[in-house]
């Protein structure tokens, strides 16, 4: 049987912080001609990479194809941040899983940072980690009332979690634009990239293959036996893992794909770093290397990296960002936050899609006998793509996983999916406005 053609495209590879500053990449060859496997998985970001690593270390064959390189998705140009679990409230995740397993889900996913921390010691990822927690500061009363309510629960459950007064939000923060706030110490920060990079050289290092520059075009699936086609060759499995999260559509070749891609909501975060900050000014800015994310609905979110520079994101949009003046919103909330800057100075401006589903909650599914695809971190991305990674391992080599996982379901396409454009833009205009009314009233004496 002749390979798919195809001419061998990657996908863009934009400057970034993280490109800049990270190690080299890993031998990831173009896939050329044969090759038998247990396990095939599409996609070399967090989830991708966690799973071959997971499934390497349990001696399993494992081989990893990726449309450009790993971590050049969402991985690599996230902020960083390991936050632990999912934005929902318990109340929520319940609803949905049900009571007693939605509380062992909601713990276990609280967890996930362990997993990234133990992965980077474990196999020396010189990803410049950081665990200090994250602060979540409200910018409004109301916004102070919901995180102590929030805190208190955590608190209950057992995490390391306590509530912030004012001044000492200002203190950990280095800005007195926020009234309070909660800590909670399982967070912690990673060189994205670096990191991605690290679980792919710890995949391999355990007998994994990967190739790069190598996206699947076509899957032929049986019972027993399904193939991969790439441009250059092909690919021999029993099972796949298909890990493409946000950038499902991007890499849609297959209808398999392409219907999982209508799943989901793809989304933009704009991102930008400033030139490392000068001495007295790093000393007023987080000094004590948290990472934050603050209560807006267009949240934003923010830390140092091991440079010095601050890093700050928010909310973009349903397009990727169109030049310099795309970032503006994330310039002008430095301003806000940190005016001790002054004029900051940009170094670097870059953005990277999200994956968000339409109930807040990452899914498992179960596409074709033997097909399984796991995705919809919603924001929570680094923590939680490497949980799922483990997860959909343990799947793939029938290993009975030592925490509660996420059950398994059937991919549904989301009602109107074409219109989730203009919806994503409706919605951010509302939130805007809502959370401008919301920072008035509270400014009102």
């Amino acid at each position: 049987m002749q390979s798919e053609p195809g001419a061998r495209s990657p996908l863009p590879d934009p400057p970034s912080l993280w490109r800049a500053t990270a190690p080299d990449l890993p031998e990831t060859p173009v896939l050329d001609g044969q090759q038998d496997t247990r396990v095939a998985v599409i996609g070399a970001g967090f989830t991708g990479c966690s799973a071959a690593l997971h499934l390497a270390e349990q001696g399993v064959p494992v081989t990893v194809l990726d449309a450009g390189q790993p971590g050049i998705g969402a991985s690599g140009r996230n902020g960083g941040q390991v936050n632990p679990g999912i934005k929902l409230r318990v109340e929520a995740v319940q609803r949905i899983w049900g009571t007693e397993l939605g509380r062992e889900l909601y713990r276990t996913m609280g967890g996930a940072p362990d997993l990234v921390f133990d992965l980077v010691n474990r196999h020396g990822i010189p990803c410049h980690p950081v665990r200090t927690g994250i602060i979540q500061p409200a910018y409004s009363g109301k916004s102070l009332d919901y995180l102590k309510r929030y805190g208190d629960y955590q608190a209950s459950t057992g995490a390391p979690v306590r509530i912030l007064d004012r001044q000492r939000t200002c203190e950990l923060t280095g800005s007195t634009f926020y009234c309070g706030g909660f800590l909670d110490e399982r967070a912690g920060s990673v060189q994205p990239l670096a990191y991605c990079r690290g679980l792919a050289e710890a995949a391999i290092r355990n007998g994994a293959r990967f190739f790069g520059n190598s996206p699947v075009r076509r899957i032929e699936s049986s019972e027993r036996r399904k193939i991969l086609h790439t441009p250059g060759g092909r690919v021999a499995a029993e099972q796949i893992l298909i890990c493409t999260n946000g950038y499902t559509d991007l890499v849609a070749h297959d209808p398999l794909i392409r219907k999982l891609s209508k799943t989901i909501i793809p989304f933009y975060s704009y991102q930008v770093a400033t030139s490392p900050l000068a001495d007295a000014i790093q000393e007023t800015v987080i000094p004590q290397l948290q990472v934050v994310a603050d209560t807006r609905r267009l949240l934003t979110y923010f830390r140092k990296d091991h440079e010095g520079r601050l890093v700050m994101g928010s909310a973009g949009g349903p397009h990727d960002a169109r030049g310099a003046s795309s970032y503006g919103l994330v310039v002008d909330r430095i301003r806000e936050i940190y005016p001790q800057i002054g004029t900051p100075q940009i170094e670097f401006r870059w953005s990277g899609r999200v994956c968000l589903t339409a109930d807040g909650v990452p899914h498992v599914h179960a596409l074709s006998p033997g097909i399984y695809t796991g995705l919809g971190y919603n924001g929570r991305g680094v923590a939680m793509a490497t949980l799922m990674g483990k997860w959909l391992a343990d799947l793939a080599a029938d290993i009975q996983p030592d925490t509660p996982t996420i059950p398994v379901t059937t991919a549904r396409a989301l009602p109107c999916h074409a219109l989730q454009n203009p919806v994503v833009r409706i919605m951010l205009a509302i939130n805007n406005i809502q959370d401008k009314v919301e920072y008035r009233r509270a400014a009102i004496p």
